[in-house]
């Protein structure tokens, strides 16, 4: 299985973006400046023979400029596919402010740092991290058969997951016992030095324990809808999900 085919599957930048508000040169200026200062846009569009050929920055205009003085060209680094994964371009957003998206040769549509807070992120992030905590499951059943893992877990844990077991048994659900597990007690059974190798760059047990608890904390996050900024300003979030990606990858190796 491949993780970035699921991605691309159901996630692409297109989810996040929003339609580009372009002017040509005979607007006047007074409009330009209703849209940085009322609607408050950093970027419009600059217009010629109904193609959006440049964009112009709120930044420029202080006073009242021709237009075509500040136009700026777009960029190869700039602009990307409108059909371009998700995770592509969180990755190819990380040192910028935006990103234009093309369209059958034409420019339509931008994202911004603000459009990371969209529901479309909090759900690939959250799905990804999901399925990384069902192939957890996955890869400790494989290796410890007939329960073997409840030695990992403490008494009140293993107790505790025992009682959620038989509540969802009456209810008739089809599950196992690791089904009733949390997250973090998958994540202590993993962090056992026998499955250490499965977490590439982070296979030392101290990596390993802060990596994972950082899935874990992202995930929290994610759960109870609170704001992921720090996560993209000081934590390199993308890099994280990188990992989750690598590891998901380790795991599916490891497991054929």
């Amino acid at each position: 299985m491949q993780v970035e085919n699921l991605l691309e599957d159901f996630f692409t930048v297109s989810h996040i973006s929003t339609s580009l508000t372009s002017v040509t040169k005979q607007v006047e200026f007074q409009i330009i400046r209703g849209y940085f200062q009322e609607k408050n846009y950093d970027v419009i569009g600059y217009e010629e023979d109904s193609c959006i050929i440049g964009y112009l920055c709120k930044k420029d205009f202080i006073d009242d400029y021709a237009i075509g003085d500040k136009v700026r060209e777009f960029s190869v680094d700039d602009i990307i596919a409108v059909n371009t994964p998700l995770i592509d371009a969180l990755r190819l957003m990380q040192n910028k402010e935006r990103l234009f998206l093309i369209n059958k040769s034409k420019i339509e549509s931008i994202i911004t740092r603000a459009d990371l807070q969209k529901p479309p992120i909090r759900m690939l992030f959250f799905g990804l991290i999901t399925l990384f905590e069902s192939e957890m499951g996955n890869f400790i059943r494989k290796r410890y058969p007939n329960n073997g893992w409840e030695l990992f877990l403490s008494e009140g844990r293993i107790s505790k997951t025992k009682e959620i077991y038989q509540e969802r048994l009456a209810k008739n659900t089809e599950i196992d016992l690791l089904d009733c597990t949390q997250f973090a007690d998958k994540s202590t059974i993993m962090l056992q030095k026998e499955n250490l190798y499965v977490m590439g760059e982070n296979s030392s047990k101290n990596k390993a324990k802060r990596w994972i608890k950082n899935v874990e904390e992202l995930r929290n996050d994610l759960a109870h809808a609170q704001s992921l900024h720090t996560w993209f300003e000081e934590k390199n979030v993308i890099r994280l999900v990188t990992e989750v990606e690598e590891v998901l990858q380790e795991i599916y190796f490891h497991m054929k």
